[in-house]
């Protein structure tokens, strides 16, 4: 069998993904917070903004989860001990270069005609977030707790990063 039905549900997620850009897109209005507002306001924009980034650390962390049913010794990789190093290295040349791009008006231009690439920006540095808090639950928990456990761990975590991140700043 060429693929597994594991991997049947990974690529319907992924394209999950693509829909939920899509139907943000188009409700963007709603979701986006005011940056001045009343509080009664600014609340409605802001719950919906963190089902938003709930739904999609939600979905990859489903993803890593049909990835563990088909490779169970997936976090017994010796990846698992130099990957925080390696994901914040990563996630650091990343937002430089994205925002050294946004400082060029070639990118802006292209953003602003292609606006469902921002989603595929905003994706892609979840999914590096997502992966640094998973990377470091494995490097604390080791292999004291299940594989779905510390895929729970890390989508709560990286919610709980967000939200603070997001709305404190």
């Amino acid at each position: 069998m060429l693929f597994s039905r594991w991997t049947l549900w990974q690529t319907i997620l992924i394209g999950m993904l693509g829909m939920l850009a899509f139907v943000a897109e188009q409700f963007n209005q709603v979701i986006a917070v005011p940056m001045i507002s009343s509080h009664a306001h600014s609340l409605l924009p802001a719950i919906l903004t963190i089902l938003f980034l709930a739904l999609i650390v939600g979905i990859f962390s489903l993803i890593i989860r049909l990835e563990l049913k088909k490779n169970p010794t997936i976090f017994t990789s010796r990846f698992w001990d130099k990957a925080p190093l390696i994901l914040i290295i990563f996630l650091v040349l990343s937002l430089v270069l994205y925002i050294t791009g946004f400082m060029m008006d070639p990118f802006r231009d292209l953003l602003q005609r292609y606006r469902l690439s921002l989603y595929l920006i905003l994706y892609y540095f979840l999914l590096l977030v997502n992966l640094l808090v998973l990377a470091t639950v494995q490097k604390v928990k080791g292999n004291t707790i299940s594989g779905e456990k510390k895929i729970g761990m890390s989508f709560f975590g990286t919610m709980l990063f967000l939200v603070v991140t997001i709305f404190i700043i």
